[in-house]
């Protein structure tokens, strides 16, 4: 009677980690897919433009265009040489882009605004920029 139950739990357990290997890998394969659907991105072109900070100091804005016009960011090289990466929002007026965090670029005509936020709750910086004519 002990061998019968034994056997019975035992196979209960190999059915049930198997069942959860399976159930992982199929998981597993889903996420792979969706992520690396997501990634692919056809860029068309970019413009690169330097603006003059209010610090006399330049700030290179390189704006990224996928075809599709879905996909739009700008790849900011600050005076520091950091390089930080916004995708476009929704604006009302001229062009707005953001990390959703810290950083965000607003562009109309020649101007620009970086607003830049250093901790949550925190006080934004503001840093005017003009672009310069080449």
């Amino acid at each position: 009677m002990k061998k019968n139950v034994s056997f019975k739990l035992l196979s209960s357990v190999l059915c049930f980690c198997l069942a959860f290997i399976l159930g992982i890998s199929v998981v597993g394969c889903r996420s792979d897919k969706k992520d690396s659907a997501q990634l692919t991105v056809t860029i068309s072109n970019y413009t690169s433009i330097m603006y003059r900070t209010e610090n006399k100091e330049n700030l290179i804005a390189k704006y990224y265009n996928s075809s599709d016009n879905t996909e739009n960011y700008v790849v900011l090289i600050l005076p520091n040489d950091e390089e930080i990466t916004l995708t476009e929002v929704i604006s009302a007026s001229g062009a707005r882009y953001s990390d959703g965090a810290k950083y965000e670029w607003w562009t109309k005509g020649p101007q620009g605004i970086l607003k830049t936020t250093p901790k949550k709750g925190a006080a934004p910086i503001y840093l005017q920029c003009v672009s310069i004519a080449k």
